[in-house]
């Protein structure tokens, strides 16, 4: 199947939903070819979760694509994940929070933030836990040079996507309380290629899909 027929079959899944959610587009495993076509048939909001890839990537590309960075973003990285990305959607902690608007503010430019919750406790994923986040988002709230947009988590992969159905409900729930606190809050950003219709029934407003656009695998 072609990018241009898979990408229309998932635009179609997600205008019949309310939220009218955001499809991110996971060029991790793209081509510039699979990129371009892309591009093409449309769309431009991209994730990536390297930075090195986009520098590698953004010369060899002809459209303007909208960079969301969706990996763990490193102290050492941030500088240049500031002067690349529109939108990091993984940050982890307060210490890299503070490391980014920093960077903004030497930069002279503003960044959308989202804050990655490990909402299973899962040792093995980044991100804040429920009860961290819960106690640091009044710390958080304050940061003049980037503009917080919401959440983003990541949950345990299975290979049943009903079984993901608690931790998405359970995302849900951090979102809607974290709403109260930052209004300004707008996107949960929460389901994958084997999963997103399962987080759309739960309310998520952005997926991230990367090998069901480009590749023969659904995971």
């Amino acid at each position: 199947m072609q990018i241009s027929d898979t990408l229309k079959t998932i635009q179609k899944t997600l205008q019949s939903y309310p939220t009218n959610p955001i499809l991110i587009a996971v060029t991790k495993y793209a081509t510039i070819s699979q990129m371009e076509e892309l591009a093409e048939s449309g769309h431009l909001i991209v994730g990536e979760n390297k930075v090195q890839s986009v520098l590698e990537k953004k010369p060899q590309t002809h459209h303007p694509f909208v960079w969301h960075f969706i990996g763990h973003l490193q102290s050492n990285k941030v500088k240049k994940a500031v002067s690349l990305f529109t939108t990091i959607q993984s940050v982890d902690s307060l210490k890299l929070l503070k490391k980014i608007d920093h960077e903004c503010d030497l930069s002279g430019r503003k960044i959308d933030i989202m804050f990655q919750i490990n909402v299973a406790n899962d040792p093995k994923k980044h991100g804040f836990t429920p009860e961290d986040f819960n106690r640091q988002l009044p710390e958080m709230i304050g940061f003049s040079n980037v503009q917080l947009k919401g959440i983003m988590c990541i949950v345990p992969f299975t290979k049943d996507p009903e079984a993901a159905r608690p931790w998405f409900k359970a995302a849900k729930r951090i979102f809607d309380d974290a709403k109260g606190v930052v209004p300004q809050l707008k996107e949960l950003s929460m389901g994958m290629s084997h999963d997103y219709t399962v987080a759309l029934e739960e309310g998520s407003t952005m997926v991230r899909i990367g090998s069901r656009l480009f590749t023969d695998d659904d995971k």
